[in-house]
């Protein structure tokens, strides 16, 4: 349950990043 939970927070900032042009400065600066 642990693992679950930190992996779906970094995914869900990553997925957005390339899904949806809303964070396209996130993935650029990270």
């Amino acid at each position: 349950m642990r693992r679950a939970e930190r992996r779906a927070a970094p995914e869900p900032a990553r997925v957005p990043s390339g899904d949806r042009p809303t964070y396209p400065s996130d993935e650029g600066l990270s």
